[in-house]
């Protein structure tokens, strides 16, 4: 009977599809994890690249690219411990340079993570890749 089934049971992929969730009567399913991907060019100043909604998620992976060949990028992590509440900075890296990576992972309850990159040096893009997954067990 889906009234008795146990709460971390709840909140298992049973579909195999990470964009949908499952509905079984008043039960909702959510999928076992979530993934993210996407691309962009950088600026002078800090632009949020990537803001991620990761409450229920018990581990975090976040990569970013310098997928560009002018100029070296700055990666900055916030995070939130309310979805609209006050965010602190984590950790930065700059000076990524073509080709190389910055990788963030956490294990901590945050309810978003922002990645904010910018060029290193004023006055010269870069482009940049971002992948990110959450695993909610």
């Amino acid at each position: 009977m889906v009234a008795d089934l146990p709460d971390y049971v709840r909140e298992m992929n049973i579909s195999g599809q990470v964009s949908s969730t499952v509905s079984i009567g008043d039960v909702i399913l959510s999928p076992l994890y979530d993934e993210k991907t996407g691309t962009g060019t950088t600026t002078n100043d800090y632009v949020a690249a990537f803001t991620w909604d990761v409450r229920g998620q018990k581990k975090k992976s976040i990569l970013v690219k310098n997928t560009g060949a002018s100029n070296n990028l700055t990666v900055l992590v916030s995070k939130k411990c309310h979805s609209s509440g006050l965010s602190w900075e984590e950790e930065a890296a700059s000076d990524i340079e073509e080709g190389s990576y910055f990788l963030w992972r956490s294990c901590e309850s945050y309810a978003t993570v922002i990645i904010q990159v910018k060029s290193t040096s004023s006055g010269n893009s870069t482009t940049y890749q971002y992948d990110a997954i959450g695993v909610r067990l």
